[in-house]
């Protein structure tokens, strides 16, 4: 597995700090490329231009938009993003928790305290992350369980989540991805359309009615192929 860092923090020295312990980590939690931010506001605009990390590092006092309400505006985006505090206020401890952050450093940070934990809180999530690169190289990083539906449709993906936020992009090779759908265990609904069966609800006549009454279109050919896989599905589990 190979990761996405972003570091939000306006000290120098933290980041190159915390970017040498992410360097510490072991080959299974890999991380490819770190990118430092300073402000909150700059790392927002990144996410909500599409792109995702694997992890973020979020120092909590920022100037601007603070850690804690960067994190909640992350989340709103990616429900499930692996988020890690950083700070040298230990009052902030109960509010980044009620944020589900994966992890809370103090500083300073210790380098056997930090590799440790972040390796932990990695190797849970690793199972169950997939990741692209769109058109422009950025990456774009999700937990399985948050994608309700793909849409492979002419050159571009759709990627819905399950706040309804929608990704696009142009891959590279669209047939390689819809391979790699069916690999994931998603379901083929219709022509281009590839649904994840954790966020099923019911199958009725023309639609699949997903979490947060998200539909996705049933073909007549797809129907029956459709239920005898999801029927496997819910033996299995």
């Amino acid at each position: 597995m190979s990761l996405n860092a972003a570091i939000c923090e306006d000290d120098e020295a933290q980041v190159k700090q915390i970017a040498e312990y992410l360097r510490l980590l072991p080959d299974e939690c890999q991380i490819e490329q770190i990118i430092a931010f300073s402000a909150g506001e700059t790392l927002l605009r990144e996410v909500e231009e599409g792109t995702t990390f694997g992890v973020y590092l979020l120092d909590i006092d920022l100037p601007g938009i603070n850690g804690l309400e960067l994190a909640r505006r992350i989340r709103s985006r990616q429900p499930s993003a692996c988020i890690a505090f950083v700070t040298a206020y230990p009052q902030y401890t109960i509010h980044a928790f009620a944020l589900s952050g994966n992890q809370y450093f103090l500083k300073p940070v210790n380098k056997q305290q930090f590799v440790a934990a972040m390796t932990r809180m990695l190797r849970r999530v690793a199972p169950y992350r997939v990741i692209w690169v769109n058109e422009n190289k950025r990456p774009l990083e999700f937990l399985i369980a948050d994608i309700v539906y793909v849409e492979c449709y002419h050159n571009t993906m759709t990627i819905v989540t399950r706040n309804r936020h929608k990704t696009q992009f142009r891959p590279e090779n669209m047939r390689r991805e819809r391979l790699h759908m069916e690999r994931l265990g998603f379901l083929k609904s219709h022509q281009g359309f590839y649904v994840n069966p954790a966020n099923i609800e019911s199958i009725r006549e023309h639609d699949v009615y997903c979490t947060n009454d998200i539909r996705v279109p049933i073909s007549v050919r797809c129907r029956k192929p459709l239920m005898d896989a999801f029927t496997e599905y819910l033996e299995n589990l």
